[in-house]
This record gives C-alpha cells, sequence and structure tokens, in this order.
C-alpha cells in the first residue's frame, strides 16, 4: 500500500531493512520524541493449555525479546 501511494508509515528498527529494499522504500529517523509502545499478547483462556498456540505466544515473545524489546 505504501509503495503505491503518497502515504508515509513506520517501520520498526527490527524489521527486516532487507524487505523495505525490496519494495523501493525510503527509511529515515522520526525527526521527534515519541513514548514506548508498549506490545503485549491476549488471548481467550481455552487456548492455554492447547500447545499449537503455547507454541505460537512463545515464538512470538522470542521474536521480540531477541529484538531487544521485552
Amino acid at each position: 500500500m505504501l509503495r503505491d501511494s503518497d502515504l508515509v508509515g513506520m517501520v520498526g528498527a527490527w524489521q527486516a531493512p532487507e524487505a523495505v529494499a525490496a519494495l523501493g522504500l525510503v527509511t529515515f529517523e522520526i525527526p521527534l520524541e515519541l513514548p514506548a509502545l508498549e506490545i503485549s499478547q491476549a488471548w481467550h483462556p481455552r487456548h492455554d493449555a492447547d500447545a499449537a498456540h503455547a507454541w505460537l505466544r512463545a515464538t512470538v515473545r522470542r521474536v521480540f525479546l531477541d529484538s531487544g524489546r521485552s
């Protein structure tokens, strides 16, 4: 959507710069201070014991922890 418009989007520093380059986009630092963005997960309690759902939650958590987010 961004590539084919005059819109501006935000891409986190942890996201793949290869994807940005492949789309022909240009990145630059945001010229103002922004508050920290809290990222969390939520799910219905019936999925607590679901092994596939637990794997997905753990994988998402690990991606963010590995990228310097908590």
